[in-house]
């Protein structure tokens, strides 16, 4: 579906961090890093695209990166009840760098994460 999806709009970045996380799950991790660039090569500051991303690094066992994508979906307006409520994000809230911008963060609002 997301193949389809992409002949249509072969430049969504949220579709490819999409298939990204699909690919990943499913053990095809070079399949998975190439979506994931392609995804992240698109200007974007769309909410799914960075937690798509942030999944996709969790499982590659990158979390520095993964915070920094959870990050960027906080500053695109993610509420942070959302990542917090998620248990796939757990690892990921652990990072000091996104720990600390939660903290700091009023739910709903964008804050900027350090990175």
């Amino acid at each position: 579906l997301a193949r389809a999806s992409l002949g249509v709009n072969p430049e969504s970045a949220v579709t490819r961090a999409a298939l990204a996380y699909y690919l990943v799950r499913q053990g095809l991790k070079k399949e998975a890093a190439s979506e994931l660039e392609t995804a992240l090569s698109v200007p974007s500051s769309d909410v799914n695209t960075h937690l798509y991303a942030a999944l996709v690094y969790k499982e590659f066992g990158d979390l520095p990166a993964a915070a920094v994508e959870a990050g960027k979906a906080i500053e695109a307006g993610l509420p942070t009840s959302l990542l917090r409520a998620d248990p796939e994000f757990l690892p990921i809230l652990q990072e000091p760098g996104l720990a600390a911008a939660l903290d700091a963060a009023q739910d709903g609002a964008p804050q900027k994460a350090n990175k």
